[in-house]
């Protein structure tokens, strides 16, 4: 009984999903933004060979130290700027798009031993893959796609700094 009202709830999906998204959340759990908190804005310094991104959200800031190479195409992403040789970052957003790949959000997911760890969740056509990434590479290719990126609601205000 309970395989049948679910491949039931899959098929009146099927027929009657809504256009603004492909998957449903109550079969792919990796899509629910339950417990997470949507970056309202991203922030980077460039401080020598490393950078700071800031990750701003509900009032708080979450920061972390990258390269400076990963801070800078963190920063051209915010500022729409593609230098005359594209970077990584540039070249997967334009693979992705000519392969017809959506990147549907970057979710900062935690840490484990000081190093922040993020899920790249992305669809072609009737596929959902759910990719590990460095928080630093899925972020700088949300920014150039406007994908939008979560950070984890509990680590955000655990290790967070209150700024409002």
């Amino acid at each position: 009984v309970g395989v049948g009202i679910l491949i039931g709830m899959l098929v009146g999906y099927l027929l009657f999903r809504p256009v603004k998204t492909s998957f449903p959340s109550f079969i792919f759990p990796q899509l629910s933004t339950e417990g997470f908190t949507r970056v309202e804005d991203v922030e980077v310094r460039i401080i020598g060979d490393q950078g700071l991104i800031a990750l701003k959200a509900d009032c708080y800031a979450l920061e972390g130290v990258v390269e400076d190479v990963q801070a800078q195409s963190i920063q051209n992403a915010l500022e729409r700027k593609v230098g005359e040789r594209p970077n990584a970052h540039d070249l997967v957003k334009d693979m992705f798009q000519f392969l017809g790949i959506k990147i549907l959000m970057v979710k900062l997911t935690g840490v484990r031993e000081n190093i922040y760890l993020s899920k790249l969740l992305v669809e072609q056509e009737n596929t959902l893959l759910n990719l590990d990434a460095r928080p630093s590479d899925a972020i700088a290719i949300a920014l150039r796609v406007n994908a939008p990126i979560y950070v984890n609601t509990t680590l955000l205000h655990t290790l967070g700094k209150y700024v409002c």
